[in-house]
């Protein structure tokens, strides 16, 4: 008997902390854009976890990559002392400082993926991360209705700890067209977060697990933010989820209910009617101004981005951080750390593309809406992916 209650209360005690870790893991990612002074919220819950995560189980320290990890510190210090010394503009407090976000990254990273993976929750964690989108979905509808009507409802405390300026919400100072930013410091970044989890839900080891209902939620909410790139790369995965679908030949979970279906596309209809007006301004009319070249936000994301590297530093690159605000990751590489860091990430790029071709699409897509490969938001992106990536798994997982 006093067995049988050992292991409930061992039980009740991991269900606890496993909501923990996930209401943290998954609270990380909604609040990557807050900052308190020079650092961002999430890097300081992101510690928290880890450290929580290592005191629960020691034994994951003997899991983390050493070799992968001594291999990133030894380049890294090598490409600060190069350019420590070759380049005059490089600042070393700013390059040190950097270094250790990368190798905290790459822990907390490791870490992390073998926790889910050694305790199985992969499910736990798309649940919580289905939970944690249509939250932020809830959050920014409330602040984007309590700023477009008379209401006055209370939301600046949402804001806390990120920018106020109406032009984070407001499409080119149009104070009657509002976007849906929610907890986000700007549109495109809850786009870049729902984007994320609606890729893991079509491409995940255990995709199509979530109902209709749940891709309508996140589709709409990316709609709301009327972000241009959001909107783009969502199309872009509805479609490349469709053509799997075709070219797999099967019944798929997603369309097997045709009631969902009907009720998904009547209703996703219906939105894009209510918001057509705002839907023809930011997206049908900067998609004119693109291809008549009055709009220069995808040349600047496609083309300037990749402007900034200075031949005289194209192996080891500017210095890590070194660069102005791009919205490019891959660009963001090339101009940091150089040809050799740029390859590294295109090299691991086609792995994660031979290994699921459909998050590996997801991660390039996401690259090129949104630059800063130093931001927390960045790193558990990678997390996620990783953790479902193994489509192999997915049976076993789904059993």
């Amino acid at each position: 008997m006093d067995s049988v209650f050992n292991n409930f209360n061992v039980n009740k005690n991991n269900y606890w902390f496993e909501t923990a870790l996930l209401s943290l893991l998954v609270t990380s990612m909604i609040i990557s854009d807050w900052l308190i002074g020079p650092f961002a919220v999430s890097e300081l819950v992101m510690g928290g976890l880890l450290a929580l995560t290592l005191l629960v189980d020691p034994t994951l320290l003997k899991k983390l990559k050493l070799r992968w990890l001594g291999f990133i510190s030894l380049y890294m210090l090598f490409h600060i002392g190069v350019n420590y010394f070759i380049n005059t503009p490089f600042n070393l407090r700013l390059g040190v400082y950097s270094y250790i976000k990368v190798v905290f990254f790459f822990v907390f990273v490791s870490i992390m993926y073998e926790y889910i993976k050694r305790n199985r929750m992969e499910a736990k964690v798309l649940r919580g991360l289905n939970i944690g989108a249509i939250i932020a979905i809830i959050i920014g509808v409330y602040i984007t209705l309590s700023i477009a009507t008379d209401f006055e409802w209370p939301y600046e405390f949402f804001w806390r700890f990120t920018r106020t300026s109406s032009f984070t919400y407001e499409f080119k100072g149009n104070s009657d067209i509002i976007r849906t930013r929610s907890l986000f410091s700007e549109p495109a970044h809850l786009g870049y977060f729902l984007n994320s989890v609606l890729g893991i839900n079509f491409f995940g080891k255990l995709k199509d697990k979530y109902s209709m209902y749940f891709q309508f939620s996140l589709i709409i909410g990316i709609l709301l933010t009327l972000s241009y790139a959001s909107i783009g790369v969502m199309v872009i995965l509805i479609i490349t989820k469709l053509v799997q679908v075709i070219k797999e030949n099967k019944d798929n979970k997603l369309l097997q209910n045709k009631t969902a279906l009907l009720i998904l596309v009547v209703s996703t209809l219906l939105i894009v009617f209510i918001f057509r007006d705002f839907l023809y301004t930011t997206i049908i009319e900067r998609t004119i101004g693109i291809i008549e070249g009055t709009d220069n936000s995808a040349y600047n994301r496609l083309i300037s981005s990749w402007t900034y590297i200075s031949r005289d530093y194209i192996l080891f690159g500017n210095g890590i951080a070194h660069s102005p605000p791009i919205q490019n990751v891959y660009a963001y590489f090339l101009t940091d750390l150089g040809m050799i860091g740029f390859v590294s990430i295109l090299f691991a790029t086609y792995k994660l593309l031979m290994l699921n071709f459909g998050l590996g699409f997801l991660f390039i897509l996401l690259n090129f809406q949104k630059g800063g490969y130093l931001s927390p938001i960045f790193s558990l992106l990678i997390l996620i992916i990783i953790v479902f990536a193994n489509y192999k798994e997915s049976k076993a997982l789904n059993n």
